[in-house]
């Protein structure tokens, strides 16, 4: 029974872009409600969004503005959990420390600051408005979520180059510094990495990197004990994050797809960590590249679009 649904970034945008009709959110939003469904939206969609509020797309501010207000339509103040929190759960590991006031709950009340200005100017200059119950002159850092989102996406092209480099393919680098593309040229070699990808070797690496990464760790190797079914259960809950894992190095070994152009599949990654909260999820995305990332994998039927969703029932 489906009991939670949360969406894609680029389903709120398709919506305000007319993609989506109104006549698809209004059967959405009839769908969870006479099924007593909570509707949520992720930390990444605040983020995302929120990094084009800037002085060089100020022209865009409406826009953004619009996909915020439709967040607070249609899922109210449901926003989840971090996704590094969520990981940590599911590796059972205990989750990175934060400072108090520092939870997902805290973006709802910037989000609503941004949606109560008028225009770009009034955002950044300062609103005249109640603050945490005391009526008080606040803006938004702009400066803070852009940076944020780059931080995070460059640390995540530089996680994937190690990975690449360190437990798939050493030559990886070599190549990149004569300029030339990524793709393993060698056959014999290439078969060999792909064969790599479907072993023991590949899930214990994978589940190295994501408990490095749950407790903000630099480098370490802490499952090199564990079997083939202890991470088969470990892997269980993060099925469409590690098919989507495995498919990106594939790609790079094959293709030669260059990890720095698509900096996006990080959030695409972390969309895929809610999965591993229950069958009772249903995540909404409009991405076809993102369903190419996790065919094949258990929770694949979880990601769909609306017409997808209400012909479960």
């Amino acid at each position: 029974m489906i009991s939670l649904i949360y969406f894609d970034t680029n389903f709120f945008d398709n919506v305000i872009k007319g993609v989506i009709t109104k006549k698809d959110l209004s059967e959405l939003k009839s769908f969870i409600e006479d099924n007593n469904i909570k509707p949520y939206y992720s930390p990444i969609s605040f983020t995302e969004i929120a990094s084009h509020i800037s002085r060089e797309e100020r022209d865009q501010f409406t826009h953004y503005k619009s996909v915020l207000n439709l967040i607070k339509d249609v899922c109210v103040n449901n926003i989840l959990e971090n996704p590094d929190h969520v990981l940590a759960t599911l590796l059972k590991v205990p989750p990175p420390a934060r400072k108090e006031g520092e939870g997902p709950a805290e973006l709802n009340k910037v989000r609503d600051l941004i949606c109560s200005a008028k225009a770009y100017d009034e955002l950044v200059a300062g609103k005249i408005c109640y603050w945490n119950g005391m009526l008080a002159k606040v803006k938004i850092n702009e400066d803070y979520v852009k940076n944020f989102r780059e931080d995070y996406e460059v640390a995540w092209v530089s996680d994937m180059y190690k990975f690449v480099l360190n437990v798939v393919n050493p030559l990886y680098l070599k190549r990149l510094r004569r300029g030339k593309s990524p793709r393993v040229t060698n056959k014999t070699h290439r078969e060999q990495l792909i064969k790599f990808l479907d072993g023991i070797e590949f899930k214990k690496a994978f589940i190295d990197a994501s408990f490095c990464k749950a407790m903000n760790l630099p480098e370490a190797s802490l499952v090199g004990h564990l079997d083939e079914r202890e991470l088969a259960e470990l892997i269980k809950p993060l099925s469409a994050y590690f098919t989507a894992y495995k498919t990106i190095i594939k790609w790079i070994i094959e293709r030669g797809y260059g990890i720095m152009k698509n900096k996006n599949d990080f959030n695409d990654l972390h969309f895929l960590m809610y999965l591993g909260l229950g069958d009772h999820v249903r995540f909404i995305s409009y991405d076809d590249k993102l369903k190419e990332k996790i065919i094949g994998c258990s929770q694949e039927k979880q990601v769909m679009k609306i017409n997808d969703l209400l012909k479960e029932f």
